[in-house]
């Protein structure tokens, strides 16, 4: 036991120090960094960081973001040589039409001006328009109120760097494209513009994008689509500190993160564009494409706290370094730039992690999937042998040991392996119901929580119930003994049968994410034949002789040499069995620990992180039962000491009555003004207007809402409604902004004098209605250029508001011709309206209303809410009055690329039946 908890102990600190920044990202360049721009140099990517991030959020259309533009076109011009095009996509109306591949919905329409900036460094391929070129993306947009450093600031000045770092040397055998794209916090719009209507894109080979899901830490390949596994081993050969993992593409895949980068447009034929688009000529039917991201420290993502920090200068050269050498090692691969068939053949996918001693291995599925099922062969194999000798042994030694029948071994280490699996995940869902995000805001009661259930779930078979592993002999070279040893072999070779099919299964589905279950069952097999076939060659194979027993004799200098412990006295026979494997696990579950833990918060259910978690957990425990089954008082003290800590952490974690939440895990916040111009006339009138403001959280926070925000009454002002699929908590704040300052618009910005013409340059919207049922609204605004229309009326009940995920996305992003209306909505309604087509010219709306059919539903008129979105903070001091006034320290406003602030005016229209 003590050897467990030493061996457990040093892997833990291994874990620890390796993950340290030097030895997990490795130094900078700091001898060089600015003698030369042949190397990355992390202090000049900081340089051109702090010159974007002076703007502070630059959510897209606002002014901050036009200075951000102005910015970075300065910064990649400076010194720029004939190499280097820049291209600036500056005003654009985009009308394409994009695949949307989920929820039955074929198409939607964007038009908004979009700013993207492409820089095409030049290689030395002719003619280049027929080259095949490499795509590097990042956005330069944020969310509203987060000055975006992570998110994705650094990936942006990385590029800028890694642009100067090319320039200054000899040109690459291919074009580099660099996208800095706009809008993505708005729905990834600027990488759906590119792919859909630049020409740039249908010349892409491979796509690597640079994107911020935490704040700091390594900048982790956790996505990939690899043609032929060439990227992926170009990656993994040229950067110096790989960081890796195909978890990412699992979790993404089964939608546990609801979130989504660009990597997924310039990837996927369904989304990237449709026949009319850039994406659907070229030559490359399936592109290839690595989504490299930041993931630590989520709890900052999104929120003011998105800030510099000194650590994220290791960060920062870790993710330049990375893309950089990436780049260089593709750019240099003639098979992998021109293939024979690009277009027909398919993509291979990959299995591919790090280790900590900076190697990557990268295998196909093929491979891993006959590997996974050579390891259930192999394992059946020594089931079949080991049951086999256990008779032998008992029928050598009748007298000398107690019979054993499998009937009862295998129920107890199945249950063994079920309890540890099982018992963790109801401890969370406990917590859960009794004190609601426990598990999100004391994480380091939840880690002791999960590791205790998991040990404990393993062990209370044999706690509970009086079995063969009961009897206890001080002489290790008993046959009593020995016995116990080899059927405790044996049994946990039955419980690994569960993982070794769940590892194929996944394998056979390409999920990767068991890659380590299947190293470390490779390990242990490999541990128990060298046990079974070097160090106990005999055992089982012993002649009887009367009331003794005996080895065969050709097998006796073996035994002299090894001896008959029951437990294995050969280093390396350990060494196999628990350190490295062990090492290889928890390195993993503290990534996705790392990863997952802050998603809760984001709609993420806490189950299915506890699931998670618990899944690279329990074959540790499960594994070690031949050593903590060697003595029955060990399995008692044990099981009695992990029920302390269990009950100890779960009265830790549900006890107190103040909310689950402290400064670094706060609880986000997400705010949303709608201030209604329809009566306003003139700038006297502006205080008094209808203006409602909620508040945003996740839906599972409610039971905390009314200490976040004193003055809001759960049951009465808050609301659960779902937004992108996710529950969400919609509370109205009017009882508690009564006094704070709420909207600001400047009258010095006013280009006529008058308080009309401030008015009307906020908001200025006509309308009109054709003999046919068409109506048509002109809106525009001097502070926005992301403008809406919508239905606000309930009809049969239901409102028919035409928008998209399930009525509630916010701005003018709808499907033109087609169902477009909310899951819940009546079916009669959907005949009755229909939005055709969205900025047919600029700031014009359309929308066909199918008069008999409404007139069929007694409907006259209908009422219309059209507005814009201003997404600059500036004009909302309520967000800073709130903060400062109202909310507790523990809580944290969060936001989207849009949306915070809108402006809108309702009217009817009156149908021509």
């Amino acid at each position: 036991m003590l050897k467990l908890l030493l061996v457990f102990a040093v892997v833990q600190f291994l874990v620890h120090v390796l993950n340290l920044p030097k030895f997990q990202i490795g130094s900078i360049d700091a001898g060089n960094v600015r003698t030369t721009s042949a190397v990355f140099s992390s202090a000049r990517a900081k340089d051109h960081l702090d010159a974007l991030g002076t703007h502070g959020p630059r959510p897209f259309s606002s002014p901050a973001n036009d200075r951000a533009l102005q910015s970075l076109v300065a910064r990649l011009l400076d010194g720029a040589t004939d190499r280097l095009q820049v291209q600036i996509d500056a005003n654009v109306l985009s009308n394409a039409v994009f695949a949307d591949g989920a929820g039955g919905v074929a198409a939607k329409r964007f038009a908004l001006a979009l700013n993207n900036v492409v820089a095409t460094l030049a290689g030395t391929c002719l003619p280049a328009t027929s080259c095949p070129t490499l795509l590097l993306s990042a956005h330069y947009d944020s969310v509203v109120g987060a000055p975006g450093i992570t998110d994705d600031g650094m990936a942006v000045a990385a590029m800028v760097e890694i642009i100067h770092v090319l320039e200054a040397r000899p040109p690459l055998p291919y074009s580099v494209v660099f996208l800095f794209n706009n809008a993505e916090e708005s729905g990834l719009l600027g990488a759906r513009h590119f792919v859909a209507s630049n020409a740039a894109f249908s010349n892409v080979r491979a796509s690597i994008n640079l994107e911020g899901s935490g704040s700091g830490g390594p900048a982790m390949l956790f996505r990939s689509v690899a043609y032929d596994l060439d990227l992926l081993n170009a990656y993994a050969g040229s950067v110096k500190t790989p960081f890796a993992s195909v978890l990412g593409n699992d979790v993404m895949a089964l939608k546990l993160v609801k979130s989504s980068t660009d990597h997924e447009i310039y990837t996927s034929p369904s989304l990237s564009g449709s026949t009319s688009s850039a994406a659907g000529h070229g030559k490359y039917t399936n592109r290839a494409g690595l989504d490299i991201a930041f993931f630590q420290d989520r709890y900052k993502y999104h929120t003011r706290n998105d800030q510099w920090y000194p650590d994220l200068i290791y960060s920062l050269q870790h993710m330049g370094d990375s893309a950089l050498k990436t780049i260089v090692s593709l750019s240099n691969n003639e098979k992998f730039m021109n293939p024979d068939d690009a277009g027909v053949r398919m993509i291979v996918a990959g299995v591919y992690w790090h280790e900590l001693i900076r190697i990557m291995p990268v295998l196909s599925f093929g491979f891993y999937l006959s590997t996974c099922v050579l390891i259930a062969a192999w394992m059946a194999g020594l089931i079949i042998v080991g049951v086999q000798r256990m008779r032998n042994f008992i029928k050598a030694h009748a007298k000398s040991v107690s019979n054993v029948r499998l009937q009862s071994v295998v129920p107890l280490f199945l249950a063994s392996t079920l309890g540890s699996i099982v018992l963790p995940i109801l401890a969370i869902a406990l917590i859960e119901k009794i004190r609601p995000l426990a598990t999100y805001g004391d994480t380091f009661s939840t880690r002791n929580l999960t590791w205790a259930c998991s040990i404990l779930g393993s062990l209370i078979p044999f706690y509970a119930v009086s079995s063969f592993f009961s009897v206890n002999h001080s002489d290790s070279d008993h046959p009593q003994q020995l016995l116990h040893w080899h059927v405790c072999q044996l049994g946990v070779l039955i419980a690994w049968a569960p993982i070794a099919f769940l590892v194929c299964l996944s394998s056979w589905y390409k999920v990767g994410m068991l890659h380590s279950h299947a190293a470390f069952l490779t390990f242990g097999l490999s541990a128990i034949t060298m046990d079974w076939y070097y160090l106990r060659p005999w055992f089982g194979k012993e002649r009887k002789q009367g009331d003794d027993y005996d080895r065969i004799d050709d097998e006796a200098a073996v035994h002299e040499s090894h001896g008959r412990s029951f437990e294995p006295a050969h280093v390396a026979a350990l060494g196999i069995a628990i350190v490295w494997p062990l090492l290889s696990l928890l390195n993993t579950r503290r990534s996705l620990v790392l990863a997952m833990e802050p998603t809760i918060q984001d709609g993420t259910p806490a189950l299915a992180v506890a699931g998670l978690i618990t899944l690279f957990t329990f074959i540790a425990p499960i594994s070690a039962l031949p050593h903590l089954l060697s003595q029955r008082k060990a399995v008692v003290l044990t099981c009695r000491a992990l029920i302390a800590v269990t009950l100890a952490s779960i009265l830790v974690l549900t006890i107190p009555t103040a909310p689950p939440f402290t400064p670094a895990h706060p609880l986000k916040l997400r705010l949303e003004v709608n201030v209604d111009l329809t009566n306003a006339t003139n700038l006297s009138h502006f205080a008094n207007l209808n203006r409602t403001a909620h508040i945003y959280l996740n839906a599972v926070a409610l039971a905390h809402v009314e200490q976040a925000l004193p003055g809001v009454d759960q049951a009465r002002d808050c609301t659960v409604v779902r937004v992108r699929g996710i529950r969400v908590g919609r509370c109205n704040l009017d009882d508690i902004v009564e006094g704070l300052r709420g909207v600001s618009f400047p009258t010095s910005d006013l280009s006529g004098g008058t308080e009309e013409v401030l008015l009307e340059e906020l908001l200025d919207v006509t309308q009109r209605v054709s003999e046919a049922g068409t109506i048509q609204v002109s809106v525009k605004s001097k502070y926005s250029r992301v403008c809406f229309m919508r239905g606000v009326e309930k009809l049969n009940g239901e409102s028919w508001r035409v928008e998209e995920f399930e009525g509630v996305y916010p701005y003018n992003v709808w499907n033109g011709g087609l169902e477009s209306e909310p899951k819940e909505a009546d079916g009669t309604v959907k005949d009755a309206v229909n939005f055709m087509s969205h900025f047919h010219e600029t700031g014009v709306f359309a929308a066909r209303l199918n008069q008999t059919q409404m007139g069929a539903l007694g409907i006259s008129s209908v009422e219309m809410q059209v507005g814009c979105y201003v997404d600059d903070l500036q004009h909302l001091p309520l967000w800073q009055d709130l903060e400062d006034k109202v909310l507790p320290d523990w809580t944290i406003f969060t936001a989207a690329g849009y949306g915070v602030l809108s402006v809108s005016k309702r009217f009817r229209v009156t149908l021509r039946v």
